[in-house]
């Protein structure tokens, strides 16, 4: 059985939700929010390498004179930031990184020079934008803005499509993405199957 996946506004894809289980996350790179508003994603799970380089490699060349700007305003000598620089220069970008996540950035070192800040807020763009558009991507078939993706809602996004699904389907279709057993998708639930899935 299959469900709609919106991406960028439209529906694009028909796939089985119960596929989606433990596949890697993919992502679609953007920019990053307003000042103080936007906490740091998946800290957890970030560390310098292939995959931050990657992020690097989408950045627009505005994009990383932005960066670059950010980090010499707070870095004026050139030896690299502290935890306390370095969440100024975040803050400026528009991410609002606690204490805990500053130090598993940091991975236990005394400063982070111009290309791991880079990689880092490469990183953490891509995770925002990831965000947003598993926002609107929601909303789509959240008509009625209850916060919840229900069996009718689901119902109307296959029928748009010419999809020929049974009730059963559908249900099962709730069932693998709802994590609290209520029998509904909260964007919590739907946000962690989408990123399951590789699609974002």
């Amino acid at each position: 059985f299959a469900v709609v996946c919106v991406c960028r506004c439209e529906l694009v894809f028909c796939f089985d939700w119960c596929k989606m289980f433990g596949r890697k996350v993919g992502g679609l790179f953007g920019g990053g929010g307003d000042v103080t508003t936007v906490p740091v994603s998946d800290v957890k799970s970030f560390s310098f390498g292939v995959v931050s380089q990657s992020a690097v490699n989408r950045l627009t060349e505005e994009q990383k004179e932005e960066i670059q700007e950010s980090y010499f305003i707070f870095d004026p000598s050139e030896t690299g930031l502290d935890a306390k620089a370095l969440r100024a220069a975040m803050r400026s970008l528009g991410f609002d990184p606690s204490k805990d996540d500053l130090r598993k950035l940091m991975n236990n070192n005394a400063i982070v020079d111009e290309t791991q800040f880079m990689e880092i807020m490469a990183y953490q763009m891509n995770l925002q934008v990831m965000e947003d558009e598993l926002r609107v991507a929601f909303e789509l078939f959240d008509k009625e803005k209850s916060g919840r993706i229900t069996l009718q809602n689901l119902r109307q996004a296959v029928a748009s499509l010419g999809e020929n699904l049974t009730d059963d389907d559908l249900v099962r279709m709730i069932e693998a993405a709802d994590l609290d057993k209520d029998g509904e998708v909260s964007f919590e639930e739907y946000s962690d199957i989408m990123k399951k899935s590789g699609m974002w």
